[in-house]
């Protein structure tokens, strides 16, 4: 069981040895860096959508005179058409920039960009006041509890002044009162009395009322600006984002431009018929034997004279620096050496990176790896 036990955490430990000697070694940018390119083009359509979206309200709002659905598509093609203009202009401007060219597609790219983010800004804002209508609840709420307040006070006004009237009618006589009688005196300075009291407690309740919505207010008014400055914010980020999502796409097409000499060669050399048997007799040796590959170089060799398939002045793929030959060990250079142990394993990279043959560099991982 302890064995087990031991042989399990042994594999573990080699297998996140593994991971660490992968995820230090050196690989090409574009390998590197191809999932995050992939999650850019992705991403890169997601904030397309959200920019659209916002220059939407904004454009919409501005042509409200047509019915809904021949603005709602006219916007909305014209914002589908800015963003792949965006995209194309973008595009060929990065590209030119690094292809050390002054090119005129910069200005308009600029212009276009310059467009799409005053849309997305303004959209934004009308959006979010179509979203958010808190101010406006509250000022209805306001007017609604205000009117409240203004008919409770007028209804118990009118009841006094009622009772007022009703009251001088039965003590008048030949259409005067005797305002000498105490009684008479004593309830009609009642009466208005009343009615004095009330307009105060009108006016505070009022007062009161107004400072209550007053703080209501501001506080909805700074959580409003708020959010506008959010969205407002966002939009912009938004908009950096997509020129960003740009920018890496092309750039990872030129590194991919510039790294092309690691996948695929690219230049030439001149073979006789002298080197043509010293690379046929390599072949031999490192060969698999009785391959089909082997035995068309066997072939040959044995047909050198006649020159079968190759003339002298020939053009074929090398690598700069092909030596050919067994390597001599007792130089091999610490870098490369180091360069293996640390988990660079692709012949690739090894070749670009010390300028080596395909032979040289198998035979440095046969012995160092």
């Amino acid at each position: 069981m302890a064995n087990l036990k031991h042989l399990f955490e042994r594999k573990k430990s080699v297998e996140r040895l593994q991971r660490v000697k992968e995820k230090f070694s050196y690989k090409p940018f574009t390998e590197e860096y191809k999932d995050l390119r992939g999650l850019l083009l992705v991403v890169r359509y997601f904030l397309a959508v959200f920019s659209i979206t916002t220059g939407f309200g904004f454009l919409l709002s501005s042509i409200d005179f047509l019915p809904i659905w021949i603005g709602g598509g006219i916007v909305l093609t014209a914002l589908v058409l800015l963003e792949l203009l965006k995209n194309i202009l973008a595009d060929k401007a990065i590209t030119t920039y690094y292809c050390d060219k002054l090119s005129i597609v910069a200005l308009p790219a600029l212009v276009v960009f310059g467009l799409s983010v005053y849309l997305s800004v303004n959209g934004a804002k009308v959006t979010y006041e179509k979203i958010d209508t808190s101010l406006e609840d509250i000022e209805s709420e306001y007017e609604t509890k205000r009117d409240s307040i203004n008919n409770f006070f007028d209804d118990k006004t009118k009841t006094i002044e009622t009772s007022l009237a009703e009251f001088k009618n039965s003590v008048t006589w030949k259409g005067k009162i005797n305002i000498y009688d105490g009684t008479v005196k004593e309830t009609i300075k009642r009466h208005n009395n009343d009615l004095i009291a009330l307009g105060v407690e009108h006016s505070i309740a009022l007062a009161d009322f107004k400072e209550t919505y007053i703080g209501i207010k501001t506080r909805a008014e700074n959580k409003w600006e708020f959010n506008g400055t959010f969205w407002l914010v966002a939009s912009c980020i938004v908009e950096v984002s997509i020129l960003l999502c740009l920018w890496f796409i092309s750039y990872y097409d030129y590194k991919l431009y510039q790294e092309a000499d690691i996948i695929e060669p690219t230049e030439t050399y001149e073979i006789d018929s002298y080197s043509l048997g010293n690379l046929i007799r390599l072949a031999k040796q490192y060969s698999v034997p009785n391959s089909g590959a082997n035995q068309y170089l066997i072939s040959n060799e044995e047909k050198e004279q006649k020159k079968i398939g190759f003339q002298s002045g020939a053009t074929v793929p090398k690598k700069p620096d092909r030596t050919g030959g067994n390597v001599d060990f007792s130089s091999v250079p610490d870098d490369i050496i180091g360069a293996i142990k640390s988990g660079t394993k692709d012949p690739r990279i090894l070749m670009k990176k010390f300028k080596l043959n395909v032979i040289q560099v198998n035979q440095y991982l046969k012995e160092y790896s």
